[in-house]
């Protein structure tokens, strides 16, 4: 239709076009917006007219049997066009030709929730590659193996939906959808690593025999790491005395055994001495001008906050 008609705005009316010899009017090709069941009954008219060709007016269009029915969506019903998850396969077919991912992904959290299909678990799965596109995409762009940047961009998109719905007090359990993988490695763990751990830990392990406040300190510590038992501490001590060098040798001992260390300094020139260190406001997100309640603004499922629960020592 939109190759010999055109559509009056002013009129609201469909007009013939003008030059229909024109092959590159013949050749014009109608876009039709997307639409969700939020919009009514005129998305199950969309259904309508899509499926049942030859009709010359809406009241033909919403006759079944003989039967003109009240509303579009009366219509689909008994046409058996919205039987089972139809709607929603549909709705999300429509959405994935000209929707980003992350749009796709808000759409199908909120038919899960508002909507109520039959089979949440077999929707998820129909359209989970449309979902994790973009995930997947920054994996592969970053020369991540392709059977690894699936699993990964698998779990991002699960972790997403999971927090997704969570403000309706909901989980991927809910739906029978697989929860996130807390457990998944992600990239950027990998940037805690310290490939010289061992060699700098050798190297420098001897010289706190020289000074035994230094030595007590670290056994301390190591005491605590190896017993995989939390607390907290404090060094003190003036300027030039060291302070930088324990704490390296610390971070040291642990990344040597491939474990995660966190470092992290106030200043920028402060964290550039610690060993693989970041400042505290790169590390923690706190806020600008934090109130008695106030967190970090770190996700739940985030990255970050994954490597801050698999570290063994905060400095």
């Amino acid at each position: 239709m939109p190759a010999r008609y055109v559509y009056n705005k002013e009129r609201n009316i469909w007009t013939k076009r003008v030059k229909p010899q024109d092959p590159d009017i013949l050749a014009a090709v109608g876009r039709m917006p997307l639409l969700t069941p939020n919009s009514g009954d005129v998305f199950f008219e969309r259904i309508l007219l899509k499926h049942r060709k030859g009709m010359t007016s809406f009241r033909q269009l919403r006759t079944v049997d003989g039967i003109v029915h009240n509303t579009n969506q009366s219509a689909c019903v008994a046409l058996q066009l919205i039987s089972g998850d139809y709607l929603w396969i549909e709705c999300m077919k429509e959405a994935s030709q000209c929707k980003m991912p992350s749009a796709l992904r808000d759409l199908f959290g909120s038919i899960l929730i508002h909507c109520t299909p039959g089979d949440s678990l077999s929707l998820y799965r129909m359209f989970e590659n449309d979902m994790m596109e973009d995930y997947l995409h920054s994996y592969l762009k970053n020369d991540v193996q392709p059977e690894t940047a699936i699993d990964l961009a698998r779990n991002e998109l699960l972790n997403y939906l999971n927090k997704f719905f969570r403000p309706y007090e909901k989980s991927n359990a809910s739906y029978e959808i697989p929860m996130p993988d807390n457990t998944l490695r992600q990239e950027g763990i990998e940037d805690e690593m310290d490939p010289h751990a061992a060699e700098y830990y050798s190297n420098n392990i001897g010289f706190i025999n020289s000074n035994q406040e230094q030595k007590a300190f670290f056994e301390e510590i190591k005491t605590y790491i190896d017993n995989n038992t939390g607390d907290f501490f404090g060094l003190d001590a003036p300027a030039g005395t060291g302070k930088s060098f324990l704490i390296n040798l610390i971070l040291a001992y642990v990344r040597k055994d491939k474990d995660i260390a966190i470092g992290c300094a106030i200043s920028g020139i402060a964290s550039v001495i610690l060993r693989l260190g970041t400042t505290f406001h790169k590390r923690w997100h706190p806020p600008k001008n934090p109130k008695e309640y106030d967190t970090c603004n770190i996700d739940l499922d985030s990255i970050e906050a994954n490597i801050i629960r698999a570290a063994k020592f905060i400095a």
